[in-house]
């Protein structure tokens, strides 16, 4: 094998570790709005005032990452059980992991976007 192609396989590598590591979901949440950011795979935004639907709901049985379920359904999972279901009023569906649906929970309550 050429060194040039060993160098570049190298790099090629390195670069996916890279992309790796830095892919994690992030959310931010206030009183006007979501965040969500899942690194190089995509991010989404919504106001609390489009939310048709909130709840928490087991995650079906699906892989890590950021799956695409029909033309308006994207589930965003780095490895949980529980996921923030949220329902727009443009029909999009978003499902977002969370590995401590209790503190999530008691976050939403507190800014009353989650009934008791």
């Amino acid at each position: 094998m050429p060194n040039w192609a060993l160098i570049t396989g190298t790099l090629f590598i390195a670069l996916i570790v890279v992309l790796m590591a830095q892919t994690r979901l992030l959310v931010r949440m206030d009183s006007k709005e979501v965040q969500v950011s899942f690194g190089s795979l995509g991010q989404e935004s919504f106001s609390w005032k489009e939310v048709k639907t909130l709840k928490f709901k087991r995650l079906p049985l699906t892989s890590i990452g950021k799956k695409q379920r029909g033309p308006k359904e994207i589930i965003f999972n780095p490895g949980a059980q529980w996921a923030l279901f949220v329902e727009l009023k443009s029909g999009r569906k978003l499902w977002i992991a969370t590995r401590n649906k209790e503190g999530l929970q008691s976050f939403l309550k507190g800014i009353k976007k989650l009934k008791a």
